[in-house]
């Protein structure tokens, strides 16, 4: 390596020549990675590109097959290295589980980490000490809240800013500060308030390494963006320098293809699915119209009450007033038999719910219905590869393998099979809640072509989500949902995420 010029300071960060196999698949091939101090760097890559298993090996979860230098701060790391050197070392990690318990305090929370409470010479606790480190982490976030508050009582974003000040506050100083898609379930104005705070963390000397999928967040914080694809580090480009286009002819090989106006969307067709003045613990008289051959996306902040339209279509949650009208026949309330009986299908935001994971890809496919794959009382395991086939090369699923379990595919590639596996039984009405959660922009776009080849087809889609520049860019309409009320119901092609937000958010 090069000595570096006279005068600057040493990287908060510095992998070199890292390598990471499993089995015969090569997830990190020769990795060089340079983070100076201070800077936020952006990591983008579609799943399956080697970013997790970058992240895993710093965080100590993989140990690397060869890594030719690794440094933090300045001070090298020595051959043979342990996870908790690199902690140590002062890096620190805030994954998309938060690893916080919601009903001990925050004052607790801060406890729960390699450095633990404060301590006598005795081995007690000193609390004098202890609160004193608290107050100095909340400090360093700028979050002013009661210490003694449980987890719990805070919005999202303050929760995702307690596991931040976690993470700092195991060193007297941090290196580093590691972020793996902190904002995926953070509702859009949480979103700006996290990323201000992120920049005063940056601007007092700790570097930033942000990973996410969604690329506005990667252009608003960033500093400089480094691309993954195939394992290897393709590209660091200055974010002022590069745009959502280039990054995406990197990730895929290709441009990325916009979503043109809406007067070439299908009208819509006959109502599906209508609810009349329906009342949940959350939700208070909500009226609304899903049609054949149109998206509906509904969206507010979390815990706003739009998730619990699609829970109470497919029978997930028992209204407390009001009704489910389906195809012309009124219900009180539904389960999931009759909402499958009635042509409902459900996606939900966790793929653990949505398949099983140590099945095959095949198996995942046909699980919705049997009768297209059954002979007598057998299921016949060539029509059982078909449909799964079918499936898999209609969706783009990545390695096309319908033999291989449904664990082994990245985040996004799951989603598909799970979303295909859906459309194979052509259902009236698909309920979609966040299907882009932990999605790479590869996957995205392929999701988003088959939920609008779906919408064509004349299925009606009624689709949850908190990203609002999505929801304008796919949906046919929206509905934003304050304080379990529908404030508005829009065409797409007349309002903007910033109206959205501001709906959201009760301005």
């Amino acid at each position: 390596m090069s000595p570096r010029p006279a005068g600057k300071p040493d990287p908060a960060f510095l992998v070199e020549g890292l390598s990471k196999s499993f089995a015969n698949t090569l997830a990190l091939a020769d990795v060089d990675l340079t983070i100076d101090r201070g800077e936020i760097r952006g990591l983008a890559g579609p799943n399956g590109s080697g970013k997790s298993t970058l992240v895993k090996i710093m965080s100590g979860y993989h140990h690397a097959d060869r890594v030719r230098r690794l440094s933090i701060g300045g001070r090298d790391l020595a051959d043979g290295f342990r996870p908790s050197d690199i902690q140590a070392a002062g890096v620190g990690f805030v994954h998309q589980d938060l690893a916080l318990v919601d009903q001990s305090s925050i004052e607790d929370n801060l406890a729960f980490g390699p450095r633990g409470f404060a301590r006598s010479f005795a081995g007690r606790i000193d609390w004098k000490a202890h609160r004193r480190r608290v107050g100095e982490a909340l400090e360093r976030v700028n979050l002013h809240v009661d210490p003694q508050l449980p987890v719990a009582a805070l919005a999202p974003a303050e929760k995702t800013l307690v596991a931040i000040a976690r993470a700092l506050s195991q060193f007297d100083h941090a290196h580093l500060l590691v972020l793996d898609e902190p904002t995926a379930r953070l509702p859009h104005a949480d979103v700006d308030l996290l990323l201000g705070r992120l920049k005063q963390i940056a601007e007092a000397g700790t570097a930033i390494l942000y990973i996410t999928h969604r690329m506005n967040e990667l252009f608003a914080l960033s500093d400089r963006i480094t691309v993954f694809k195939d394992g290897r580090n393709v590209a660091t480009l200055p974010a002022s320098e590069t745009s959502v286009e280039e990054l995406t002819r990197m990730m895929t090989g290709e441009p990325q293809t916009s979503r043109q106006p809406s007067e070439e969307r299908r009208h819509a067709g006959d109502t599906v699915v209508s609810l009349r003045g329906l009342s949940t613990d959350r939700l208070h008289d909500v009226s609304l119209t899903v049609a054949g051959g149109e998206i509906l996306a509904l969206t507010g902040v979390i815990g706003s009450g739009a998730e619990d339209c699609g829970d109470v279509i497919y029978g997930l949650k028992t209204p407390l007033g009001g009704e489910i009208v389906l195809d012309g026949r009124a219900h009180s309330a539904m389960t999931i038999p009759s909402a499958r009986a009635a042509g409902v299908a459900y996606l939900p935001p966790e793929r653990t719910r949505a398949g099983f994971a140590d099945s095959t890809v095949a198996e995942n496919v046909v699980i919705a219905d049997f009768a297209p794959v059954t002979r007598g009382l057998a299921v016949d395991a060539r029509a059982v590869l078909r449909d799964a086939w079918s499936v898999v090369r209609g969706m783009g699923v990545v390695p096309a393998d319908p033999t291989r379990n449904l664990r082994a595919l990245s985040g996004g590639n799951q989603q598909k099979v799970l979303f295909g596996k859906w459309l194979r039984v052509s259902p009236r009405l698909m309920i979609l809640n966040e299907p882009t959660y932990g999605v790479d922009v590869v996957s995205r776009r392929e999701l988003f072509a088959g939920i609008q080849r779906a919408r064509d087809s004349g299925m009606a889609v009624l689709w949850v989500t908190t990203d609002l520049e999505e929801a304008v860019a796919i949906a046919d309409r929206i509905g934003v949902f304050f304080r379990g009320r529908l404030k508005t119901i829009r065409p797409a092609s007349e309002v903007t995420a910033s109206d959205l937000n501001r709906a959201a958010t009760g301005l």
